[in-house]
């Protein structure tokens, strides 16, 4: 039996933000946990209990170098920055991020996940905001987040032009993915998983049942 262990996101000091919570799921009392990571749980190859990262206004599986923007940056108070690679999430999408009123997170028209460039809340014209639902199986630890943006069935991870690096979209046929092809990407139902305010991060033991 093996131990894999997960980084999860955790930012310190990040104060009030009024986004929905949302609810879903076999337990109808069961909303999002307030600030949260996103983990493929599943035993999907090559991303199993990688986490969701943001980067470059897109969402990434494999793709450890988060583009964080930093209030701080050169003051005492540096420190209350996140690390590069640790990205987390608040209700039904938005990024628990440091920039007053947080950075909305969006499906656009292509199907792709994105998030608004810090300081501004504007999403294209067509795109569906507080894409994220719910769902806590009764007697589950974690609930696992989804969409039905533009009619989608969940979220797919697809594969980008020369990098290891898959794009996070919404999971439709008509969606834009980088190579061109839905059948290329793997369907996805990240997990959400807590973490505990004041701590850098929280390390999350998954264990991996197969011999």
């Amino acid at each position: 039996m093996q131990i894999k262990t997960a980084v999860i996101a955790a930012l310190p000091a990040l104060g009030a933000l009024a986004v929905p919570t949302g609810s879903s799921g076999n337990n109808p009392d069961a909303t999002f946990p307030a600030v949260y990571g996103l983990i493929v749980g599943e035993d999907i190859q090559p991303f199993h209990f990688e986490s969701i990262n943001a980067n470059a206004n897109k969402f990434w599986i494999n793709l450890p170098q988060t583009a964080t923007s930093c209030p701080y940056t050169g003051t005492d108070q540096a420190d209350f920055c996140p690390p590069g690679n640790e990205t987390a999430f608040i209700g039904s999408g938005s990024l628990a991020a440091s920039v007053p009123g947080g950075q909305q997170i969006y499906v656009d028209t292509t199907g792709a996940l994105m998030y608004t460039t810090a300081h501004t809340h504007v999403i294209p014209s067509g795109a569906v905001s507080y894409p994220f639902t719910y769902t806590l199986p009764g007697g589950a630890q974690y609930g696992s987040v989804s969409t039905r943006a533009f009619g989608a069935d969940g979220f797919m991870a697809c594969p980008t032009h020369g990098s290891i690096a898959y794009q996070v979209f919404a999971s439709f046929p008509e969606a834009q993915v980088p190579l061109g092809n839905v059948n290329d990407c793997v369907p996805l139902a990240p997990l959400a998983v807590p973490y505990t305010a004041g701590f850098r991060g929280i390390a999350l033991a998954l264990i991996d049942t197969e011999a």
